[in-house]
């Protein structure tokens, strides 16, 4: 349902405020709906209709019964939402950007180990911290992205004269699955969240030669 009235919603699931009222559709600051208001209804009603048609949605600007919009169960293939033309005013004033972490840290410890061949062997630990951020510009506790860390070892054993070289490593040491990003998409897709995860622990190798 396409509706241009005032309505009242109910607190949000990540909101601390009790309520939101929606003001009626208007282009001035009149409350009455003029005729400009009315065509212009029309015509998002049109447009917005066009873009559901092949999928069999009815769009319409009548309110229906709740049993109409509500869905009692997954048997349940009749069922809707409501679509306020206004939508809803949220001050992000001094929020977090998205897909912007509030720092990073990396850090790296290694040790050469001298050989009485004339070799060596170095072990090197890697340590990427990243901190909390959020998948859109609202900052809601469900679009947080919390705080991960990712650590990679690697050891290298060099020949004489560093003319070779056969290096082991591990990505990902811990196994960390943590999210690393994700956002929602627009309504024309069904407003779903993709994520992004840490790689799995992997393994490695190399083996060179110097000239």
């Amino acid at each position: 349902t396409l509706s241009a009235d005032e309505h009242f919603l109910p607190p949000l699931l990540d909101s601390d405020e009790m309520s939101i009222d929606v003001a009626p559709f208007s282009i001035d600051a009149d409350p009455a709906f003029s005729d400009a208001e009315r065509r212009l209804a029309q015509e998002i009603w049109q447009r917005v209709a066009e873009d559901f048609a092949p999928f069999d949605v009815d769009v319409t600007t009548e309110q229906p019964a709740l049993e109409r919009i509500s869905r009692a169960s997954a048997e349940d293939q009749v069922y809707g939402m409501d679509v306020l033309f206004a939508g809803v005013e949220v001050n992000i004033k001094g929020n977090q950007l998205p897909q912007a972490p509030t720092f990073k840290f990396s850090a790296g410890a290694q040790y050469t180990v001298e050989m009485d061949n004339g070799m060596s062997v170095v072990p090197r630990v890697d340590l990427a911290v990243t901190g909390t951020s959020f998948g859109n510009i609202f900052n809601g506790a469900i679009n947080r992205v919390a705080s991960y860390s990712v650590v990679n070892a690697q050891v290298q054993i060099n020949g004489k004269d560093d003319k070779w070289y056969a290096r082991a490593y591990v990505q990902n040491l811990t196994n960390n699955s943590a999210t690393t990003g994700l956002y929602v998409t627009d309504q024309s897709s069904g407003l779903f969240t993709n994520i992004f995860t840490l790689e799995p622990r992997r393994y490695g190798g190399a083996i060179g030669v110097r000239f």
